[in-house]
């Protein structure tokens, strides 16, 4: 309801549009996160929300987009809090202090600091920090236990983000101080302009028109894989690192988005499949499951790029890998690349152990992950299967 002009508006009329930072060589997920008018909608009204003083719970399912939506409202929060599980009430409440200093040393009557507590339900303690935002909200302040007192803690709000499931056996009182704000997960239509725009504004810069047309055939290509991996691989007990998200796809687009300018599509192409076999392939435990994947992946390359994989490898003097940092490129000669890995990846203090092509590969692969914003990796092997000098 706009008070303004009395009557009943459609929320994404009150949402600003959306501004897309542009971004070159490595860009975080949360920077290359491009809203639909939904989530522009929805952090619009939380922000509204929060600014009346009013907690708010943010609740969706993984990959609804929650976080990125809310840290990336135009800087509007003060604090963004990650909890885990090994979070503790004493550090939220000198979190929310932190926020308040901020407000006061801004000397601003009008500023109120906004603390997003992430992932909430994460940690074991969510009850007790959900009875701090209560208290808060019924009185402005947060009881000191050493001074056995309330301290007044004026012009903070509260934005919580938890999964739906973690709201069950919660205390209803507690719950009964938040306005719940829901987030769904995006739809699969909105899903080739959002990766669209995030590969424009790496590609808009280049000279070639051929290569600044490639954005939606990388994108077009890149779902392809997901959606029939998705259908085909399910996760199960032996394999419970096969659920695919569309984190899978961030991924993607940030190792697209390190590869140095190549001045024909064809380089581009081999840098998808390399970053595709880098993000889907690598999850894959079984010789069967590789092997699907490496015809799923043959036939992506001939539907969608017009050419055969075997003529890209060629191309490619017979190898696919990337590697590097800051410049990230195509990798000729594997000498070079063992003479560089040796040089560089331990600073000399220790050499590569694995003296193969496919140790080499093994150990290009975790580095690139490494050099990624907060790039983390599980490696899975058998017993005895992995050198001591990885």
């Amino acid at each position: 309801y706009s008070l303004e002009h009395r009557r009943w508006v459609p929320v994404t009329e009150l949402a600003p549009p959306h501004r897309h930072r542009p971004e070159s060589g490595v860009a975080s997920a949360a920077e290359m996160v491009v809203q639909t008018r939904y989530q522009q909608a929805l952090a619009w009204l939380v922000g509204q929300i929060a600014a009346q003083g009013t907690p708010v719970c943010c609740v969706g399912p993984p990959m609804s987009a929650k976080t990125w939506t809310l840290v990336d409202t135009a800087g509007q929060y003060t604090l963004h809090f990650q909890c885990t599980s090994t979070t503790t009430v004493a550090e939220v409440e000198r979190a929310l202090r932190r926020a308040a200093a901020q407000v006061e040393a801004a000397q601003n009557a009008t500023k109120t600091a906004t603390v997003v507590l992430d992932d909430l339900h994460s940690t074991g303690v969510a009850g007790e920090i959900l009875h701090l935002v209560k208290q808060h909200a019924e009185a402005g302040a947060l009881f000191d236990r050493k001074g056995l007192a309330l301290t007044p803690l004026a012009r903070v709000g509260f934005v919580l983000v938890m999964h739906p499931e973690a709201l069950q056996g919660m205390d209803p009182r507690k719950l009964g101080a938040l306005q719940f704000v829901p987030f769904c997960p995006l739809e699969p239509a909105d899903l080739p302009a959002t990766y669209t725009t995030i590969l424009e504004t790496r590609f808009s810069s280049i000279a070639s028109s051929a290569i600044r047309a490639l954005p939606p055939v990388l994108v077009n290509a890149m779902l392809a894989v997901y959606h029939e991996e998705r259908r085909r691989l399910q996760p199960g007990p032996g394999a419970p690192h096969y659920a695919l998200s569309t984190s899978a796809l961030v991924n993607v687009c940030e190792g697209l988005m390190m590869v140095d300018p190549q001045e024909e599509p064809t380089g581009y192409y081999c840098a998808w499949v390399h970053e595709m076999e880098r993000v889907f392939r690598d999850r894959l435990v079984t010789q069967a499951d590789q092997a699907w994947f490496d015809k799923l992946l043959s036939d992506t390359v001939e539907d969608h790029f017009g050419m055969s994989y075997a003529d890209l490898v060629l191309k490619s003097n017979g190898c696919l890998l990337f590697t590097g940092g800051p410049s990230y490129g195509p990798v000729g000669d594997m000498t070079w690349l063992e003479d560089r890995l040796r040089g560089t990846a331990f600073n000399g203090e220790r050499e590569v152990a694995a003296r193969t092509s496919a140790g080499l590969e093994d150990v290009n692969r975790i580095l690139r992950r490494l050099r990624q914003p907060h790039g983390h990796l599980l490696l899975l092997t058998e017993l005895g299967g992995l050198p001591v000098g990885y």
